[in-house]
């Protein structure tokens, strides 16, 4: 639920990831449903605690930690470990895209290869506009490599041929979803 700590996600499904967490949380009769936030992110971390406590126990709403310090690939790694030992029957990731000006983490397959990932892709950014700044242009690969190893994406229906074409995916990797995610169309 990283999505939701950050203040503007890029991937425009942060003000209704938590619609989406919702539902699900609903849905998920059989399932055991986890959310993980990101303790590098503190300031929405109570707030999500409080949102969901009514359809989720405490020990189902976790933490994980990296030291600023360590790096990207380290708080990846870490991240990736934190995820795995839920022992998810899938990752839902909402917002592949973020991380560049905080501290939210996002890759799939570097460390837990074996973990099923679902993204949400919404607009991504221009990989041009990101790579105009020197360490831009090693995430915006490095995000872009991540969607590959992505079991699925779903994508907003209003991305053009050209914007799913840069996204690389294999054709039975993604899926546009049937209307625009809204907390309306989630409730539906």
């Amino acid at each position: 639920l990283q999505a939701a700590q950050t203040a503007t996600p890029p991937s425009g499904f942060g003000p209704n990831i938590i619609a989406l967490t919702h539902a699900l949380a609903q849905q998920c009769c059989d399932h055991d449903l986890s959310l993980l936030l990101n303790d590098n992110l503190p300031e929405q971390v109570e707030e999500l605690r409080q949102a969901f406590r009514a359809q989720l126990c405490d020990d189902r709403i976790r933490l994980w930690s990296a030291p600023q310090s360590a790096g990207r690939a380290v708080a990846e790694a870490v991240r990736e470990a934190a995820l795995a030992a839920l022992q998810p029957d899938v990752v839902l990731v909402p917002s592949p895209f973020e991380g560049f000006s905080d501290p939210a983490v996002v890759s799939v397959g570097r460390f837990a290869p074996d973990l099923p990932t679902v993204m949400l892709i919404g607009t991504p950014p221009d990989p041009h506009q990101i790579s105009e700044v020197k360490v831009g242009a090693s995430f915006a690969a490095a995000r872009f490599e991540h969607l590959q190893q992505a079991s699925l994406c779903l994508l907003d229906p209003a991305l053009s041929a050209a914007q799913i074409a840069q996204l690389g995916l294999a054709p039975q990797q993604g899926i546009a979803l049937s209307h625009n995610l809204t907390a309306e169309s989630i409730q539906a």
